[in-house]
């Protein structure tokens, strides 16, 4: 669940790191590290999202 978090957590700061400009070679790195996050199952679905959103003293 400490993932869930900290994935939940990266969607609301993402605002905040969009000025920040990266190469090329970083942002492949950064795909690459999702993918490999993504293949051993550390990710939640849109309804499990929904379900945490909707609850009380949800924190992100």
């Amino acid at each position: 669940m400490a993932q869930d978090n900290k994935i939940q957590k990266s969607f609301l700061t993402l605002r905040n790191e969009v000025s920040d400009i990266i190469s090329i070679e970083d942002y492949n790195k950064e795909l690459d590290a999702a993918e490999a996050e993504f293949e051993n199952g550390h990710y939640i679905t849109h309804e499990e999202m929904i379900k945490k959103i909707r609850q009380p003293n949800t924190q992100f």
